[in-house]
């Protein structure tokens, strides 16, 4: 059986084509296109934490809650030594107090939620003398 090279590219080519039709359904139908906005991090800033300075932030740690209160926040730049050396255009710290004192955090990133801020994830550190119960998270934003 031969096939005219007319032919052949002419049924090639509806082939490809609709080979590539679901993959474009797909995606519409999926909203990875539509969603694409919502998948961006949120991007924190000291503006949005100064007004819940001790406020409460519930962090999850295994299968209880925690709450920890928001006691401090610290421009990074404006207490360093040496500015310049500090990466980004804003970096700034929040430090929170443990009300728990029965739960020993551990470094790594915790599910937080806010009665205002809604849920998100931080990375916290425990920071100072074990019996204080002080956890830190650092932003650096570029």
């Amino acid at each position: 059986m031969s096939t005219s090279r007319r032919n052949f590219l002419k049924r090639s080519s509806v082939g490809l084509i609709c080979a590539g039709i679901p993959a474009g359904l797909a995606r519409t139908a999926m909203g990875s296109e539509l969603n694409a906005k919502e998948e961006q991090p949120l991007k924190f800033t000291r503006a949005m934490f100064a007004p819940y300075l001790n406020t409460t932030f519930r962090i999850h740690v295994g299968l209880a809650p925690v709450d920890l209160k928001l006691k401090k926040i610290t421009d990074l730049k404006s207490t360093a030594k040496h500015p310049h050396r500090i990466a980004g255009s804003e970096s700034f710290s929040l430090l929170f107090a443990n009300k728990s004192k029965t739960v020993n955090f551990s470094q790594e990133t915790f599910a937080v939620e806010h009665p205002e801020l809604g849920r998100f994830s931080l990375f916290l550190v425990p920071v100072g003398k074990p019996e204080e119960c002080w956890v830190e998270a650092v932003f650096v934003n570029k």
